[in-house]
């Protein structure tokens, strides 16, 4: 599963309707909305499906509340208020900023400018941080290595986990394979599965002239990712040197000045699905580097050329 924002502009003559014109932009990318079939090859069989999915649930702030900034004396019939998520609904959040509001309501540069801001600070923090060091292998040669060593091995682990489940066969009646989960024989038999698929592990790692722990070491070994590991805590996806390393100050800072307005993806008034790539589960998407920018130049031009009178609404999207 993954949350991630969405920003969406529409238009209404007020909040309510602005509301249901959200609901109704966000409709075609419902994953429950089955309007095409595609045939699956293990199944032999075909099934409905949505191939525009994006969402199974969404709320209207959620865990992004509070993300677009007023205007000073902005007009409160020009505000739209959606729901907190449980992460945030017992936080205190910034209350000049709203969850949706006519463009002529909103102050987009003061957020555009808090976030290049930002993010002078950090890029300028990660380059005192990697000072003096040499510039580190990328992660990806590790893992190479690693896939090139699995790809040399006696037996692949396809063929050990095949193995594993025919010996646990070979050790068991077929009955006991074959009755039902609840059974204390198919118990026997699956505990007999989980002892030879730990075999068949230590087996296909020690067959490995390199393996995936040799090279979280040695990559953490480096000089510059050993200062980096240090010093930042509680990152996940991506590791700082993956976010700051291969771009310059000035870019970093334009590239977070570009990311203050847009959500991961951008829903047009007209129904077009602006986004660098597609979402899947734990925040994880198939983005690039050219993707973002491509995105990003792309829906802040059409952010900036929104009518004053249309709504930007954020939206907490789910899959």
């Amino acid at each position: 599963m993954s949350h991630y924002s969405v920003t969406v502009a529409a238009g209404a003559e007020d909040a309510e309707l602005a509301a249901e014109a959200v609901t109704m932009l966000l409709t075609p990318f419902d994953e429950n909305l089955m309007v095409a079939q595609e045939y699956d090859e293990e199944t032999q069989d075909w099934h409905w499906y949505n191939p525009q999915a994006a969402w199974d649930w969404y709320q209207i702030g959620g865990r992004f509340s509070a993300d677009l900034p007023l205007r000073a004396g902005a007009d409160s019939a020009d505000v739209l208020t959606g729901e907190r998520s449980w992460t945030n609904r017992d936080r205190d959040l910034d209350p000049t900023c709203v969850d949706g509001a006519r463009i002529r309501a909103l102050d987009l540069e003061r957020k555009r400018a808090a976030a290049a801001e930002q993010g002078g600070r950090d890029w300028d923090e990660y380059a005192h941080v990697v000072a003096g060091t040499p510039q580190h292998r990328p992660w990806a040669e590790f893992i190479t290595r690693v896939a090139e060593a699995e790809a040399a091995a006696p037996k692949s682990w396809t063929q050990l986990v095949e193995q594993a489940y025919d010996e646990a066969r070979r050790a068991v009646s077929f009955v006991e394979a074959s009755v039902g989960a609840d059974s204390p024989r198919r118990r026997r038999y699956d505990a007999l599965v989980r002892q030879e698929l730990d075999k068949a592990r230590a087996a296909f790692q020690a067959s490995l002239s390199y393996t995936l722990d040799q090279a979280r070491d040695d990559y953490a070994a480096q000089p510059r990712i050993a200062a980096i590991r240090a010093h930042y805590q509680g990152f996940w996806l991506e590791g700082p040197e993956d976010i700051f390393d291969h771009l310059s100050r000035d870019e970093f800072v334009q590239r977070q000045r570009l990311h203050a307005i847009p959500g991961f993806a951008t829903l047009t008034h007209d129904a077009r699905w602006l986004a660098p790539g597609r979402m899947g589960w734990f925040g994880m998407s198939n983005d690039t580097d050219e993707s973002q920018r491509a995105y990003l130049d792309e829906a802040n031009d059409y952010l900036d050329g929104l009518d004053d009178e249309m709504w930007l609404v954020v939206v907490d999207c789910h899959i």
